[in-house]
């Protein structure tokens, strides 16, 4: 039998005590959760104001060319300063103006680490100046600083290349070309004439001398290999490499076959040997016998 309760109300939570266990455990939680908000939040207030969001080291990476100290000075990225306020793209387009560098590429690493890796343009040629030997990169400029007395075998030599416009071309045209071509070549006179600004004349490794220009340069060297392997080694003469390559035996004057060959054109497939006879010379002969043969049969 139920005691009577005198008219008193009994709660929900009298009569179900998990329920009352449940809203607390609830509170708590909800109380955890305001204060590790607020502790964060604290916390990421002191880090800002702190030097623990200052960059402490700036790295540099890629470089060959360039000195590390310099790429670091002229970034504008400084030790001291905070990390979180860096802007890359303005530290990206600070390094990229450096003469030597194609491409750069800024990073975070740690808490408060700079990472600078750079991509420097290749090297093509060497230039000579006061005795010395600088390289030059595929955008025209030459290292003066990077200067060697004795000339490195790994490029070409180029000579006078003062205009800087001609010489950047150049250049381009050179890093286009590839190394396979680009390690035939010992020198590079800039050559000009009244009717033809751009002609160069090339010295090779191979003892062949080559007339080009400097526009469309890789376009026409890229075939050098195949046509110089059909050229004899002691024949003299200059090879002309333009859009139609063709090779002029050298004038000897004491009336030898080479002489008389003069001018061959040199389809890059089909490279016309020098012993052969030109069609001019083929039909010519054709047609002295025809003449012979009417004149025995008139006689």
């Amino acid at each position: 039998m139920r005691k009577p309760n005198d008219g008193k109300l009994v709660s929900l939570e009298e009569h179900h005590p998990s329920l009352k266990e449940q809203r607390r455990q609830k509170s708590r939680r909800r109380l955890f959760i305001y204060l590790a908000v607020f502790f964060v939040l604290i916390g990421l207030v002191i880090y800002f104001q702190s030097p623990l969001s200052h960059i402490r080291s700036i790295e540099t990476s890629g470089s060959q060319f360039t000195e590390k100290q310099v790429i670091k000075e002229e970034s504008g990225a400084r030790i001291g300063t905070n990390i979180w306020e860096m802007d890359r793209n303005v530290i990206k387009n600070n390094v990229e103006k450096l003469p030597a560098i194609q491409e750069a590429e800024v990073t975070r690493s740690g808490p408060a680490t700079v990472n600078i890796d750079v991509t420097e343009y290749e090297k093509v040629a060497y230039t000579q100046a006061e005795g010395a030997y600088a390289p030059v990169l595929e955008n025209g400029y030459a290292l003066a600083d990077d200067v060697d007395s004795e000339l490195p075998a790994d490029a070409p030599l180029l000579q006078n290349f003062e205009n800087e416009d001609r010489l950047e071309a150049f250049a381009e045209e050179l890093g286009k070309l590839g190394e396979g071509v680009t390690n035939r070549i010992s020198e590079v006179y800039f050559d000009p004439s009244e009717n033809e600004e751009d002609n160069i004349t090339l010295y090779m490794n191979d003892g062949l001398e080559v007339r080009s220009s400097v526009s469309g340069f890789s376009e026409y060297m890229s075939s050098y290999p195949s046509i110089a392997r059909n050229i004899d080694a002691g024949q003299n003469g200059v090879l002309y490499m333009m859009r139609a390559p063709y090779f002029e035996a050298a004038d000897t004057g004491d009336g030898s076959e080479e002489e008389n060959e003069g001018t061959q054109e040199m389809p890059e497939e089909s490279f016309i040997e020098g012993n052969d006879t030109p069609e001019g010379a083929e039909s010519g002969a054709a047609d002295g016998e025809e003449n012979d043969s009417a004149n025995e049969a008139q006689q």
